[in-house]
């Protein structure tokens, strides 16, 4: 009986401890997924990859600097995003006003 009682206390123990390790594996993973996806997003941005509009753009750099990752290089790609997002901003303005200018 004993011996019974000191098993469950040691497998839930142990149990406990594996839950914890998990969530935290759990927890990095879906981290290092964020960081990643960001760096594809940011990179598609800036090398102008997507057939987004400046503000689908200035959205998703906006989400992405809500997720607060600290790490080097996706800040560098924030600043390099956001400045494209100005260059394509000027450009559809540019574009609009010229398309104003013909119908008139």
């Amino acid at each position: 009986m004993a011996l019974l009682v000191a098993s469950l206390l040691i497998g839930g123990a142990t149990s406990c401890k594996s839950k914890k390790k998990l969530a935290k594996e759990k927890a990095a993973a879906e981290y290092a997924m964020k960081v990643d996806n960001a760096k594809k997003d940011l990179n598609a941005i800036i090398n102008g990859n997507t057939d987004w509009t400046s503000e689908q753009m200035a959205d998703r750099i906006a989400k992405i600097k809500d997720y607060n990752i600290q790490d080097e290089d996706v800040q560098k790609l924030i600043k390099q995003a956001e400045t494209k997002v100005e260059e394509v901003k000027a450009d559809e303005m540019r574009r609009a006003e010229e398309e104003r200018l013909r119908r008139e």
